[in-house]
């Protein structure tokens, strides 16, 4: 399991920073299905800068998936 930190927002819409616990996993792709190869992230969890579980949006998600992928492509 491997650790990122990133910029989350609490209900005030404050700045706050979280912890996203992820697994990664490479893909081979299939041809066959126009799926390409590449890195699966699979979020686990996301916790604040307190250790509390943080609630997040499938925007937020997608976006972390995108940067962590990168991050272990290049």
């Amino acid at each position: 399991m491997y650790d990122w930190e990133e910029i989350g927002y609490d209900e005030e819409d404050n700045e706050i920073y979280v912890t996203i616990m992820y697994n990664l996993e490479w893909d081979e792709g299939d041809k066959s299905t126009g799926c390409p190869e590449g890195y699966m992230v699979d979020v686990e969890s996301v916790t604040d800068e307190h250790g509390k579980p943080y609630d997040y949006n499938s925007y937020e998600l997608r976006s972390w998936i995108e940067t962590i992928t990168e991050h272990h492509t290049n």
